[in-house]
């Protein structure tokens, strides 16, 4: 739970920060760790080790990761939710799953593994652990989705193929592909229809900053369909320009 607490607090302050991808930010000169890392040095510092404080201070010199007892609260819901669900697949026999492409998963059945130790092993079960935080917020905005996508399914379409629109709505999901190289974009617009649209690497930087957010564009109806995931009617617009 210390850890866990720790992951929390990390989380909190700098996001996540997968292993291997820490970076330096030129605006704050501030060198931000990846979460392992950096959850790693805030452990030494606990444990008093002369190792995790060089390491925590090459991490950031100015941000404090020590968790509060929000954090520790925070951990306890996250480390309860996890364990509801490895109980329900224990019950049904479900820890490694396979997935439609034929690929196993087996992170629940070592998550399980962990979940039964009081300590764990910092160099191969820490990297699990500091991604919980944000494996419980993708939890937590795919059942936001699926509520949303249940009250909007037979909403209709925006305009007529290949039809010029100017449309505005709010963005309520932005999903990255990686294989293809870029962002997934829906919006819910203010007649209350579902549109999506295709962003290219080159605009990650907008792209993540207008999840949430209220936008215009213009966009051309490319096709109009029921989505096989969602259940819903969207319209697929591209030559997208955001005002």
């Amino acid at each position: 739970m210390d850890a866990l607490a720790v992951a929390v607090a990390v989380d909190r302050v700098q996001g996540f920060v997968k292993s291997g991808q820490g970076f330096y930010d030129p605006e704050t000169e501030i060198h931000v760790g990846d979460n392992r890392s950096t959850a790693l040095a805030v452990l030494r510092v606990m444990n008093q080790s002369l190792d995790g404080n060089a390491l925590i201070a090459e991490c950031s010199a100015e941000t404090k990761f020590i968790p509060t007892d929000e954090d520790r609260a925070k951990a306890q819901e996250i480390f309860l939710h996890f364990d509801e669900i490895l109980v329900m697949d224990k019950l049904s026999d479900d820890l490694v799953k396979q997935g439609t492409d034929g690929r196993i998963n087996d992170f629940n059945l070592h998550m399980s593994q962990m979940f039964a130790k009081d300590e764990i092993d910092v160099t191969k079960e820490l990297a699990m652990l500091v991604s919980l935080p944000n494996s419980r917020r993708v939890s937590e905005k795919r059942i936001e989705m699926e509520e949303f996508y249940n009250k909007n399914r037979e909403n209709g379409y925006v305009g007529n193929i290949k039809s010029r629109l100017k449309l505005a709505g709010r963005v309520i999901d932005v999903k990255f592909i990686p294989r293809h190289g870029v962002h997934l974009t829906t919006v819910h617009t203010t007649d209350g229809k579902l549109v999506k649209f295709f962003m290219n690497e080159n605009l990650r930087d907008l792209a993540e900053n207008i999840n949430g957010q209220n936008i215009t564009f213009m966009g051309t109806v490319k096709k109009q369909e029921v989505n096989s995931y969602t259940g819903c009617q969207e319209t697929m617009v591209n030559r997208v320009k955001i005002d």
